[in-house]
């Protein structure tokens, strides 16, 4: 049975892993990387997505999502912030968003290598530690990005439209209102154009509430603590 320094150990490794985190790396340059509109793709698997250059077209699924240079900040900028925590943890320990977070738990492919650390400490064979934790996919998370997760066979649009049903013409974007999701609620669904609408919609209006939401809590977080 854990005793109350455990438990207490415990939940604050949580709130330090959830400031690295949070204001370590989500509040980060990360944030202006992530704000744009993001593509929907209307048979399902992206293969419809294209970025249009000026040296041809570039799949969705194989355009790269950060450029070197911007990794680079963003890294630059992380390594700087998580410093700071780790130094000064004591200020950033109370949880923003991130206490709607999912609870921090151990990442399955980092524990196998954790296993073979503890293992090799005990004096186990190399060989015998790479039999027992091999190197594989087993543990590892799903793919991060959309088009890797989707179904491998795409979602066929229909070869024939009822005239009776057909919604109307489709505008290049969808201005994210009230009324605009109103009528996308409304609207006959069988069409993958309006599907995809849908999806650019409630994709936006999802990521105008966050971003909302952050200037809330980066308001709160300043009259709290004072402006860096």
């Amino acid at each position: 049975m854990s005793d109350a320094s455990d438990i207490d150990e415990q939940a604050w490794r949580a709130a330090l892993t959830l400031a690295l985190v949070e204001k370590g790396f989500r509040n980060s340059g990360l944030e202006e990387l992530h704000t744009g509109v993001s593509p929907a793709t209307a048979v399902g698997d992206y293969s419809d997505v294209k970025v249009i250059t000026p040296y041809g077209e570039i799949a969705w699924a194989d355009v790269a999502r950060l450029d070197d240079a911007e990794m680079k900040a963003l890294m630059i900028e992380v390594v700087d912030r998580v410093f700071t925590i780790l130094r000064h943890p004591e200020p950033f320990l109370a949880p923003m968003a991130a206490q709607h977070w999912n609870r921090p738990s151990p990442d399955p492919a980092m524990m196998d290598q954790v296993a073979r650390y503890e293992a090799r400490q005990r004096g186990m064979a190399e060989a015998e530690v790479w039999k027992t934790w091999p190197l594989d996919d087993g543990p590892r998370r799903p793919p991060l990005r959309n088009e890797h997760r989707v179904a491998q066979t795409p979602i066929a649009p229909p070869t024939e439209t009822d005239e009776r049903h057909a919604p109307p013409s489709v505008p290049p974007s969808v201005e994210v209102t009230p009324d605009s999701l109103r009528a996308l609620a409304e609207a006959p669904i069988a069409d993958p154009a309006w599907i995809a609408k849908a999806r650019q919609a409630l994709a936006a209006a999802a990521e105008g509430w966050e971003r909302a939401e952050l200037r809330i809590l980066d308001e709160i977080e300043v009259g709290t603590y004072g402006q860096d």
